[in-house]
């Protein structure tokens, strides 16, 4: 769908909340900054990408942890 209407701020905002449900931090993270280029003041954008970035450090930090249990 994103790329049928690649302008188009709900699609890449849709795109980007699923891309976080499925943990694909670093997709979401791009389709959000290509949303801000469509939309710059758009505020769902702007606290989707923040959100994702949390998201993001935290599930890297889990990782890391379970990785060190491990050794």
């Amino acid at each position: 769908m994103q790329k049928q209407f690649p302008e188009d701020i709900e699609v890449l905002l849709n795109t980007a909340t699923h891309s976080v449900q499925k943990k694909t931090y670093t997709k979401a993270i791009t389709v959000l900054k290509k949303a801000l280029e469509v939309d710059s003041i758009n505020t769902r954008a702007k606290q989707l990408l923040a959100h994702t970035y949390f998201e993001k450090a935290l599930y890297e930090v889990s990782k890391k942890k379970a990785k060190n249990a491990t050794d």
